[in-house]
C-alpha cells in the first residue's frame, strides 16, 4: 500500500500517522498513480544499505531539516495531491519534504518539546534529554535564588557570599627567632583608613612586646653583698630602642603585613666593676655617738650588731632591715644582759645597747639623703643623740629600714674604737647626693645603774623598755 511505503520512507512522522492504517487497502490502490509508487519503490530498495549501516555513521542529508509539526490523520488521496512533481523537487532529495500536512495548532511549550524529540534521531533524542534535564535541575536549584518569587533569605545570602572578605591586615614584629603579630582588623581598622584602627591597643601591645625583649642588666656586687670580697661581675642589658619605635608608630600603616626588626639598645649596668672599686671614695654621711667602754656587755652588744652592718653595699633600689640584717639577739649568738640605762633607757635585758647602734645609723644615712622608710622613737628620752633623733629597734618588735635613692651604691662603714661609735656612708665619686642638715650627737652622757630587776636604784620609774 502506499500510505505505508510513505510512511516507512519518512520515519520521521509522528505516531498520529498510524491511524491512516485503518483505512482498506482496496480504497487507496486505485486512486495512486504509477509512476510515483516506482519512484517511491526505488527508494526503498536503497534503504536497505543505508540502514544497514548504525544509525550514528549514517550522513545526514545536505538538504534543510524540514520544519516538524503535528500530522493530521488525511486521507491518501490529499496525500497524493500534496506530493510536489519531479520538477519541483529532484530526485536527490528527501521524498518526506513532499508531504505538506495541514499546519497544527499551537498547543504549549511542553507539547512543542514533544513533537520536537519525536522527530529528532535518537542520538539527537539523547542529547537533547540530557540538556532539558540538565536545565530543568538547574532551574529547580537556582529558582529559589534567581527566581522573582525567591525568599528575601536567599538572596541575601547570595549577597554575602558575592561580598568580598578584607585582605589580612597585621603589624608583625621580629627579634631573631621572636615573632609578635598583632590583627589589625580585631582592632576596627577597615583595611582603607588608618585613623579606623584604635590606637591604643596598637600601643598596649607594643608595650608587651617590649616586656617580652626587654633583658634587664645585671649589677656588679662583692661576694656576701661586703667590701673587701671577690667582685662579681656585671652584665649588659638590651632594651627596645623606643625613639626608633615612636617614628614606626607614626608611620605603622605602611607596614601592614611587612616584618620590621625592633630596633634594640645595649643596657648598661647601674653598678659595674668599676664603681664598686671606688665606693669608698666619696664620704657623704658620718655620725658619732658616746658610749661606756668600761660596760663590757654593753660594749659587746654593740660590737656584735656592727660587724653584721660593716662593709655592707648597697646597689641603688637596695633597702635596709636593722632586724633582718643584724638577725636576731640571743645568748647562742653571743648577745649579753646589760643591766644599765642610759637617762632613763632601761635594757631589753639581752642585747641591751644596740639600740644605740641603730639610733647613730640613722643619723648618719639621713645626713647622706638617702630615703627613710621607717623610724620608731623611744618613748623615753635618751642622752646619746639629740632629742626626736633616736630609732629604737626590738626583735619581733620596731624595726628601723631606709632605702638606697641614689644612682650609684653605697658602702656603709661602722667603727668602734674606745667610748665612740662611728658610722659612715660612702659612694663613688660623681654620685648625685642631696645632704640633709643633722644636729651633732652631745658630747657628754650619763649612766644610771638599775638592780637585777631592771628598775633604777635612783628612782623605782621606769620610763621605756627598750635599749
Amino acid at each position: 500500500m502506499l500510505v505505508k511505503e510513505n510512511r516507512k520512507n519518512q520515519g520521521g512522522l509522528t505516531p498520529e500517522t498510524s491511524e491512516m492504517e485503518t483505512e482498506p487497502e482496496q480504497e487507496t490502490e486505485p486512486k495512486v498513480q504509477a509512476e510515483p509508487e516506482k519512484e517511491i519503490i526505488r527508494e526503498e530498495e536503497a534503504l536497505p544499505e543505508e540502514e544497514a549501516l548504525p544509525k550514528e555513521f549514517r550522513a545526514e542529508k545536505p538538504t534543510e531539516k524540514p520544519e516538524q509539526v503535528q500530522v493530521e490523520a488525511v486521507s491518501p488521496l490529499e496525500i497524493k495531491e500534496a506530493q510536489p512533481s519531479e520538477k519541483e523537487h529532484p530526485q536527490n532529495e528527501n521524498r518526506t519534504e513532499a508531504v505538506a500536512p495541514s499546519r497544527p495548532k499551537e498547543t504549549g511549550i511542553l507539547e512543542s518539546i514533544r513533537n520536537e524529540i519525536r522527530n529528532t534521531p535518537r542520538p539527537k533524542k539523547i542529547l537533547v534529554s540530557i540538556i532539558v534535564i540538565t536545565m530543568a535541575i538547574v532551574s529547580i536549584l537556582g529558582f529559589g535564588v534567581y527566581g522573582i518569587e525567591g525568599s528575601g533569605k536567599e538572596v541575601s545570602a547570595v549577597s554575602n557570599v558575592k561580598k568580598e572578605k578584607p585582605k589580612p591586615a597585621k603589624l608583625v614584629l621580629v627579634l631573631e627567632d621572636k615573632k609578635f603579630e598583632l590583627d589589625l582588623l580585631k582592632l576596627g581598622y577597615d583595611g582603607k583608613d588608618p585613623k579606623s584602627a584604635d590606637m591604643n591597643q596598637i600601643t598596649a601591645w607594643l608595650d608587651k612586646v617590649r616586656d617580652e625583649v626587654r633583658v634587664k642588666p645585671k649589677n656588679a656586687h662583692f661576694k656576701n653583698d661586703y667590701w673587701n670580697n671577690p667582685i662579681i661581675r656585671g652584665k649588659y642589658g638590651q632594651d627596645m630602642n623606643t625613639e626608633e619605635m615612636k617614628k614606626w608608630l607614626k608611620n605603622w600603616h605602611a607596614y601592614i603585613n611587612k616584618p620590621y626588626n625592633i630596633p634594640m639598645v645595649e643596657v648598661k649596668p647601674e653598678v659595674t666593676s668599676k664603681d664598686l672599686r671606688n665606693v669608698h671614695l666619696k664620704l657623704i654621711g658620718s655620725y658619732t655617738t658616746l658610749f661606756n667602754p668600761g660596760n663590757v656587755n654593753r660594749t659587746t652588744n654593740i660590737r656584735l650588731a656592727a660587724k653584721k652592718i660593716h662593709n655592707l653595699v648597697m646597689l641603688p633600689g637596695d633597702k635596709f632591715s636593722f632586724n633582718k640584717v643584724v638577725g636576731e639577739r640571743t645568748a647562742a649568738r653571743g648577745y649579753k644582759t646589760a643591766h644599765v640605762i642610759v637617762e632613763g633607757e632601761y635594757t631589753e635585758g639581752i642585747g641591751g645597747g644596740i639600740c644605740q647602734l641603730s639610733s647613730t645609723l640613722y643619723n648618719s644615712t639621713d645626713r647622706a639623703g638617702l630615703k627613710m622608710l621607717r623610724v620608731v622613737h623611744h618613748s623615753a628620752n635618751v642622752d646619746y643623740v639629740p632629742k626626736g633623733r633616736d630609732a629604737t629597734v626590738s626583735w619581733g618588735g620596731p624595726d628601723f629600714r631606709f632605702q638606697n635613692n641614689l644612682d650609684a651604691p653605697i658602702l656603709i662603714r661602722v667603727f668602734v674604737n674606745g667610748g665612740k661609735l662611728t658610722v659612715n656612708v660612702y659612694t663613688v665619686p660623681g654620685a648625685k647626693v642631696k645632704k640633709r642638715n643633722v644636729k651633732p650627737a652631745p658630747e657628754s652622757f650619763k649612766e644610771v645603774p638599775v638592780d637585777e630587776e631592771g628598775k633604777n636604784e635612783l628612782s623605782s620609774k621606769q620610763t621605756s623598755s627598750h635599749p
